[in-house]
């Protein structure tokens, strides 16, 4: 079953667990506010490649409350 991106069921997905990543992804979004996935990415592994569980984490987050997920978030080139 696919789950739907822009409204929240939790009961479809574990709740995120909450570790130094999770943090610092909840830091940047609070600081520079709705950014998209692979902008976040960098932002908060700036040394990793690899990004198989960083959108899982994103989207347990977003089920279970923790961040909204607007319909268009800036991409990196509209940040500069």
């Amino acid at each position: 079953m696919r789950i739907p991106r822009f409204e929240r069921h939790p009961e479809l997905i574990a709740p995120p667990t909450i570790t130094a990543r999770l943090l610092d992804t909840l830091s940047a979004i609070n600081r520079h506010g709705a950014l998209s996935t692979p902008y976040l990415f960098r932002l908060v592994c700036p040394r990793t490649k690899d990004d198989a569980g960083f959108t899982d984490m994103l989207q347990a987050a977003y089920h279970h409350g923790y961040v909204d997920r607007p319909e268009q978030a800036e991409s990196p080139e509209a940040v500069g």
